[in-house]
C-alpha cells in the first residue's frame, strides 16, 4: 500500500516523538488509533464518564483518509445499490441515516470544542494535520 506524503515534515508539523506505553494501564475503553473515529468514540464514552485510553502507533490523525486530510461525509465503501441489494431498500435507508448523523456528530464535536483552525463551513468535513494551504 502506498502512502501519500506532504513536504512538510513531522516536526515542521508540530509532531514530536512520544514514548511507548511501558507501563499496564486500567481502563473502561480502550480505543485504538486516534483518527476522527477514535478520538470521537473517545470522546463521548469519557463524556459518558467512561475512563478512556486511546493508543496511536504513529501520531493523532496519522493516516486519516489520505494520511494529511480526514474527510467525514455520509457514505459507505460500497455504491449505494450494492448496499441495498445486500441489506434492502429499508435498512440501507436507516444505515444512510445513521452515516448522516454521524457526520454530524463528528462536526459537533468539532465545533462545540472551539477547536483551533476550524473554518465551519456547509457540506463535507474535512481535517488536515498539516498546514497545506
Amino acid at each position: 500500500m502506498s502512502e501519500t506524503f506532504t513536504s512538510v515534515s513531522q516536526e515542521e508539523a508540530g509532531f514530536r516523538e512520544r514514548a511507548r506505553l511501558s507501563f499496564d494501564l486500567d481502563a473502561d475503553i480502550c480505543v485504538i488509533g486516534a483518527g476522527l473515529a477514535g478520538l470521537s468514540i473517545a470522546l463521548e464514552a469519557a463524556r459518558l464518564g467512561a475512563s478512556v485510553a486511546v493508543l496511536e502507533g504513529r501520531h493523532i490523525g496519522w493516516n486519516a483518509s489520505g494520511n494529511q486530510l480526514g474527510t467525514v461525509m455520509p457514505g459507505f465503501a460500497l455504491p449505494l445499490a450494492e448496499l441495498i441489494e445486500r441489506i434492502g431498500f429499508e435498512d440501507a435507508r436507516e444505515l444512510w441515516t445513521l452515516s448522516k448523523e454521524g457526520a454530524e456528530f463528528v462536526r459537533a464535536n468539532a465545533t462545540e470544542e472551539n477547536m483551533p483552525g476550524i473554518g465551519s463551513t456547509d457540506g463535507v468535513l474535512e481535517v488536515s494535520n498539516v498546514d497545506a494551504g
